[in-house]
């Protein structure tokens, strides 16, 4: 449910620096179906190397237990498990499950993994397929991560029926990402960013004591960058509609499912979210794209959240609101700026 983000990295690397470190690697691979682009400082290569190693282990292991293509990892086996019957579940994954509930409850709905029969409804991992009225009630009401029972006593789930399961694509990547932060950090990596497959991992600043540079991308146009932000030790994640679009009766339209009104979400624009925890940057990027421009500013700005909000405009302009709690990471307009209208 969640999308490769517009996101653009700017980084600087001021090497001269003496308290920076002296070593830099980088390196690029492929997991989660997707690429991770490392970036990792450290006082010698060894130590780099290490820690570049023991990320990808990481994510690997996020993957063995949230991947939902296939019955093998942990979450896939509790979405093939026969339903009514309760399946015995990691510290790990139960504990994960909880908190994906508590961000169901506390957004309205506008987050809700449990969107498996929405998505098999729209048909979104195939060719794509509108749903009559019917189908689309039958896997609206089937839906939600509620309808998984959680037993805390056995630290077991309930698959509700043969249609239900839960997708991880709205917290995957942050869930990953939030391991990745606390094996660099135990390991004394001062300075690193991981890209997972667009959320950005940033530890500490750039090696000229600078927080990292972070761009922020037009909607629809990933080259032109729209604003700058400058990070320190945070997550950064974007959902929008720009990519992974699938054409049903001769209309495109977007992955990201409202699971509220199991309608697609229209492509209205693009939501940034800044956390430290990465796993709350990944679920409030989607939740506040679902909740729509007007909702996502009065959420934001209710809750504190660090957020840049990006609708396009009926002038062909943009309408750019950044909360009162990203308002100190914002740079100057970008040189090449799309946008007509600040907030």
């Amino acid at each position: 449910m969640h999308s490769s983000p517009p996101v653009l990295v700017a980084l600087s690397l001021a090497l001269s620096q003496a308290t920076a470190p002296t070593t830099w690697i980088e390196h690029e691979a492929y997991a989660m179906g997707t690429r991770v682009h490392m970036l990792i400082g450290a006082n010698d290569r060894a130590t780099a190397r290490d820690a570049m190693q023991v990320v990808l282990e990481q994510v690997a292991d996020a993957e063995r237990l949230l991947s939902t293509w296939t019955a093998l990892s942990e979450l896939g086996r509790l979405n093939h498990a026969v339903p009514e019957e309760p399946v015995q579940l990691s510290t790990s994954l139960f504990e994960l499950l909880e908190e994906a509930s508590r961000w169901s409850e506390r957004t309205s709905g506008a987050f809700d993994p449990g969107i498996g029969p929405l998505i098999d409804a729209w048909d979104l991992r195939g060719s794509g397929h509108r749903p009559t009225a019917v189908e689309l009630e039958v896997a609206r009401l089937g839906s939600g991560i509620e309808n998984f029972g959680l037993d805390h006593v056995a630290q077991s789930a309930t698959r509700p029926a043969d249609a239900a399961w839960i997708d991880a694509g709205a917290f995957g990547k942050g869930y990953a990402l939030r391991k990745v932060r606390a094996t660099l950090s135990a390991r004394g990596v001062r300075s690193a960013t991981v890209n997972l497959g667009g959320q950005i991992l940033l530890v500490g600043s750039d090696s000229s004591g600078t927080p990292w540079g972070i761009g922020i991308a037009h909607p629809r146009h990933r080259e032109r960058r729209i604003r700058t932000m400058r990070v320190a030790d945070a997550s950064v994640a974007t959902t929008g509609q720009s990519e992974r679009r699938i054409r049903v009766d001769g209309k495109e339209m977007g992955h990201v499912l409202d699971p509220r009104t199991g309608h697609p979400v229209s492509a209205w624009g693009s939501v940034t979210v800044v956390a430290r925890d990465p796993l709350e940057a990944d679920v409030l990027a989607t939740a506040l794209f679902v909740m729509g421009r007007e909702e996502a500013i009065a959420w934001s700005e209710q809750h504190r959240v660090a957020a840049v909000i990006v609708a396009e405009r009926h002038d062909g302009g943009l309408a750019v609101t950044v909360t009162e709690a990203a308002r100190s990471m914002m740079g100057p307009y970008a040189e090449h700026d799309e946008a007509r209208h600040y907030e």
